[in-house]
């Protein structure tokens, strides 16, 4: 199955983070990617946005590939005022 998480640039900061799974679709924000005030503090656009996303997809990676035989992470994708949004991973026997 594929997983994709992609920026879409509207200019707005709205509706623009694409998560893709298993036929499902989730859109989310990108506003605070672009409000990170540990990378480029001093820079708030698209470049920015991707430089974050980046980062965090790194970060995906490393927990996933940190994952226990048998345990789960959760992965965060979608940052908010009101909420944030996680996809858990569980490793099973098969993933070798």
């Amino acid at each position: 199955m594929e997983l994709s998480l992609r920026f879409e640039d509207n200019k707005t900061g709205h509706k623009d983070l694409i998560l893709s799974f298993a036929g499902r679709v989730w859109v989310c924000d990108s506003y605070y990617l672009v409000i990170d005030s540990k990378l480029s503090p001093d820079q708030e656009d698209a470049n920015k946005i991707r430089l974050v996303l980046r980062k965090l997809l790194e970060q995906w990676l490393s927990a996933v590939e940190s994952i226990p035989a048998d345990g789960s992470v959760y992965l965060p994708y979608d940052f908010s005022d009101q909420y944030t949004a996680w996809l858990r991973c569980i490793r099973t026997d098969n993933m070798g």
